[in-house]
C-alpha cells in the first residue's frame, strides 16, 4: 500500500490536488496510489519511483551549481531556499534582504529582476530610465533575465517579452525558448531543444554560424564577446573571438555548470572544482585566477569582472570586483545565509 508522501519529492498529496494519485509538486505519476495487484507491480512502482527521485536529485545539483539558486550581481549576492523559496541578498553595505515565494533572481550592474512562484516579475533598482521596470502587466513568465537598459522575460510557452530597450527587436520572435543569457550587446537563448540562438550586437561575422550549429546544449552563459554552451555529455563549446583565451573551456570534460566573465570561463566538476580558461591584464586579474584552487565547491555563478562560489558548507567565496564592501558581504553572508544553505 502506497502512503500520501510522495517517494520522489518527499512532499504531502495536497487536498486540493487536480489528480487523486498523481504529484502536483514534481509530477511523478502514481505518486499516491494505495493499492497494488501484487509483489511484482509494486516492485516496478518503486524502481520506477526510485530513478525519478535520482533524476530529480541530479537536476537539483545542476539547478544549485548552475546559479539557478546563487547568483553574484554587480553589487549584491543572493541566494534560493529550495525549502521554501525565500530569497536571500546581501548588498554592498553588508544589509541582508528577503523576498518570499521567489523562483528566480537575475542580476545587472544597475537592477534585479524577481521572478516568483505565481509567474508575475517585479524589478528592484532606481533605474528605469528605459520602462526596464514595467513588467506588472507580465503573468505565466518561467525565466527572467535583467541586463542594463532592459528586462526579459521567458514565458511558459515559450515566447519572449521585453520591458526597456532590447538588444534586437528579432528577440520577441522567438519561439520555444527555455532560457535567456547576456553578453554586453546581445542576447543569446537556450531552446528546448538544445539549440542555442542570438541577436544584438554580435562579436564578430563567424558568431552567428558558431552558435547556431550548437546542438545537444543544457546551459549557456553569455559574457563580453564571448558565449559558453554546456553540451549534454558535459563538454563545453566556445563562440567568441578568435584568440580569446576563453576558449580553452572546449578542452574541458565533465563539467556540470559553467559560468563567464568579461575576461574568464569558469567551469565546475562533479568533484567540486573550479576551472578556469581566460586572461586579462594583472591590474584588472583581482584574484580571479586563484578560483582555480577552490576545492568541494557546489555553486559557481559570475558578474560583468567577478567570480563567485559556495563551498558545499555554504560558504561564500568572491574574487575580482565588486559594488560594495565585500568583507561586509562575506561576513554577512557567512554569518546568516551560510547556516540556511546548510541546513
Amino acid at each position: 500500500m502506497g502512503s500520501e508522501i510522495c517517494p520522489v519529492c518527499g512532499n504531502r498529496k495536497s487536498k486540493t490536488a487536480l489528480s487523486a494519485y498523481d504529484c502536483e509538486n514534481c509530477d511523478f505519476e502514481n505518486a499516491y496510489i494505495a493499492y497494488f495487484a501484487g509483489e511484482k507491480s509494486f516492485a516496478a512502482w518503486r524502481a520506477n519511483a526510485e530513478a525519478a527521485k535520482k533524476k530529480r536529485e541530479l537536476q537539483e545539483i545542476k539547478e544549485f551549481a548552475s546559479s539557478a539558486r546563487f547568483t553574484v550581481g554587480g553589487n549584491a549576492f543572493s541566494f534560493i531556499s529550495q525549502k521554501d523559496g525565500t530569497l536571500y541578498t546581501v548588498f554592498g553595505d553588508g544589509r541582508v534582504a528577503e523576498e518570499k515565494d521567489v523562483k528566480q533572481v537575475s542580476h545587472s550592474e544597475r537592477n534585479y529582476a524577481v521572478l516568483y512562484k505565481n509567474g508575475t516579475v517585479k524589478v528592484f533598482g532606481e533605474d528605469n530610465t528605459y520602462s526596464q521596470k514595467d513588467t506588472s502587466s507580465w503573468a505565466g513568465i518561467s525565466f527572467v533575465l535583467t541586463v542594463p537598459n532592459c528586462v526579459y522575460g521567458v514565458t511558459e510557452s515559450g515566447d519572449v517579452l521585453a520591458a526597456g530597450v532590447p538588444a534586437s527587436e528579432n528577440i520577441k520572435f522567438w519561439r520555444g525558448i527555455a532560457k535567456l543569457s547576456g553578453g554586453a550587446e546581445y542576447i543569446a537563448a537556450l531552446t528546448h531543444d538544445g539549440n542555442v540562438l542570438a541577436e544584438g550586437s554580435l562579436p564578430d561575422k563567424s558568431f552567428y554560424g558558431t552558435v547556431s550549429a550548437l546542438k545537444n546544449v543544457q546551459a549557456i552563459s553569455a559574457s563580453r564577446n564571448c558565449l559558453l554552451a554546456l553540451h549534454t555529455d558535459g563538454t563545453v563549446s566556445f563562440a567568441g573571438k578568435t584568440g580569446d583565451a576563453r576558449s580553452g573551456a572546449e578542452a574541458w570534460r565533465e563539467v556540470l555548470a559553467i559560468a563567464s566573465d568579461g575576461s574568464f570561463a569558469v567551469g565546475l566538476t562533479h568533484e567540486g572544482k573550479v576551472l578556469l580558461a581566460g586572461a586579462c591584464k594583472p591590474f584588472l586579474e583581482k584574484g580571479r585566477s586563484a578560483a582555480s584552487s577552490w576545492q568541494n565547491i557546489a555553486a559557481v555563478s559570475c558578474n560583468q569582472s567577478g567570480i563567485g562560489a559556495l563551498t558545499k558548507r555554504g560558504e561564500l567565496l568572491f574574487a575580482g570586483t565588486v559594488s560594495g564592501d565585500i568583507e561586509k558581504m562575506k561576513n554577512a553572508w557567512n554569518g546568516s545565509i551560510r547556516e540556511i544553505i546548510g541546513a
